[in-house]
């Protein structure tokens, strides 16, 4: 189970340094790429999973609040980046 929460986390900062590496290489034009939703995407899936390997755990709280906070960021980032998106597939 060790293995599998370490392989979610190292996928969930997989999916931030997407996100921001691509922000920061697009900085000077700024466009939103289809590798910013999908990190996103991944970052939700991992981070649930993780949520809930914690919550298997016995004897370890998990903090709800700072868990709802980091939901409700990670979904504001994954709309905008699906927005963005759709409006660079336009042109």
């Amino acid at each position: 189970m060790s293995f599998l929460f370490s392989l979610m986390l190292f996928l969930h900062f997989l999916g931030l340094a997407v996100i921001i590496g691509t922000w920061l290489f697009t900085m000077k034009r700024p466009t939103v790429t289809s590798g910013q939703f999908w990190a996103a995407i991944v970052m939700l899936l991992t981070g649930l999973v993780m949520v809930v390997f914690r919550e298997m755990q016995d004897g370890f709280a998990v903090n709800h609040m700072k868990i709802g906070v980091k939901l409700i960021i990670l979904l504001v980032v994954a709309v905008a980046a699906f927005i963005g998106m759709r409006k660079t597939k336009r042109g």
